[in-house]
């Protein structure tokens, strides 16, 4: 008697402990990808369809004098109740909550249940039917979860502040599939997010420089990874209402002061405009244009103009060095830090300007990681550098 219970209400209560189970997993994603709404709603579906049957073949092999229809009711009723106090469990999970809507479905899995059996009464029809659900839930599972279905749950985790989450399925998109037309995507978004998430520079340069090797032709999406590549820290941020506030050293500004205000002109161009102060007395209003192009950062006096200046050009090394304008650029130092009005910054990469046409005559800029300029020193070639103007405040948005 007790071997023949645990046989048929053992299923029973291992298939309530799935459901629960599930039930009780967190929900991190926004649920509007329809891959991942009708795989979950088919699930619900499958669940009660398979507890109907497994609970009713446990009444009926208890209680062999139940006449079927009550069997199939007391089936049905324990079914949908246990639907319901499954939706009542979910509004203590993270990310999810009771629905009336998801009670219905699962019913409905129940009524096919019901429906099954009526049709197939016999052993054979009853395992051909579930087996037939069962791959048909398989088969929409496997083409569901593919590159496209991991990129868009990719998507809905950043969306909503799940980065390392996100991280794992834009991985699964470019590993697993790496010819597929998301991958180039799904590779610089996984890069991104090591860059402005996570901050981890080291590796997001890894795979921005992954993107750059591997899809050389992807577009948009090469041009955007030597972009972040270049920003991967950032030396000077270019974005919309960034403001710079520099002034001269000897009065912290009371003499000399400017202010530098960044805006954004077209896809990839900027503007800053510098308004010099002596005093309180408004002396002079200035305009450049800027650009990130060939792992250059190019500065215009003239929008769409053809000549240019290169200020930074990547990789930021010591050693670098190259040509703009009338002067020689070469970074002497990549790991300085420097004191100036606006703070303490670490990590700072020093670059030395020397004339062409002025023989002996340097100038040293200093540059902080997400900050921009910092600091400008001057020297006689081999003499020691005296301050002359370096940054009293500023305010870096963040990045769309």
């Amino acid at each position: 008697m007790l071997k023949k219970s645990i046989i048929n209400w053992l299923p029973v209560a291992v298939w309530c402990t799935v459901i629960f189970y599930f039930s009780n997993m967190p929900n991190y994603v926004s649920g509007t990808n329809i891959y991942d709404f009708l795989l979950r709603k088919t699930a619900h579906v499958t669940e009660y369809f398979v507890l109907f049957l497994l609970f009713r073949r446990a009444l009926a092999g208890s209680f062999e004098e139940m006449i079927p229809k009550r069997v199939i009711f007391f089936s049905f009723v324990f079914s949908f109740l246990y639907a319901c106090s499954d939706e009542y469990h979910q509004s203590f999970i993270f990310g999810r909550g009771p629905s009336v809507v998801d009670v219905g479905i699962d019913t409905a899995g129940v009524m096919l249940g019901i429906w099954v059996y009526n049709k197939r009464k016999t052993f054979k029809g009853l395992l051909k039917a579930a087996a037939m659900l069962f791959l048909a839930v398989c088969t929409f599972g496997l083409t569901g979860c593919g590159p496209s279905y991991d990129f868009s749950k990719g998507k809905s985790l950043e969306k909503k502040g799940f980065f390392v989450e996100a991280g794992i399925k834009y991985g699964n998109v470019f590993t697993k599939h790496p010819e597929h037309a998301l991958a180039p995507q799904a590779l610089y978004r996984f890069a991104r997010i090591y860059d402005k998430k996570l901050k981890l520079y080291p590796q997001a340069a890894t795979f921005y420089s992954k993107l750059i090797d591997v899809y050389p032709a992807s577009k948009p999406w090469t041009a955007m990874a030597k972009t972040g590549l270049f920003n991967c820290p950032s030396y000077f941020p270019l974005n919309d209402k960034n403001l710079w506030v520099e002034g001269d050293s000897q009065t912290g500004g009371k003499n000399m002061r400017a202010e530098w205000i960044c805006k954004t002109v077209s896809t990839g161009t900027y503007s800053v405009t510098k308004r010099v102060y002596a005093g309180k007395n408004f002396v002079s209003k200035s305009v450049r244009y800027y650009e990130i192009r060939d792992f250059e950062l190019r500065e215009y006096s003239k929008l769409n103009g053809s000549k240019y200046e290169t200020v930074l050009s990547y990789p930021f090394s010591e050693g670098r060095s190259w040509e703009g304008g009338d002067s020689v650029y070469r970074i002497v130092a990549s790991d300085t830090a420097v004191n100036v009005k606006a703070g303490k910054f670490d990590n700072c990469i020093k670059v030395r300007v020397e004339s062409r046409s002025v023989k002996g005559s340097l100038k040293y800029n200093y540059y902080a990681p997400q900050v921009g300029w910092v600091l400008t020193t001057t020297s006689v070639a081999g003499g020691v550098e005296h301050r002359n103007t370096e940054l009293l405040s500023c305010k870096i948005m963040p990045e769309k």
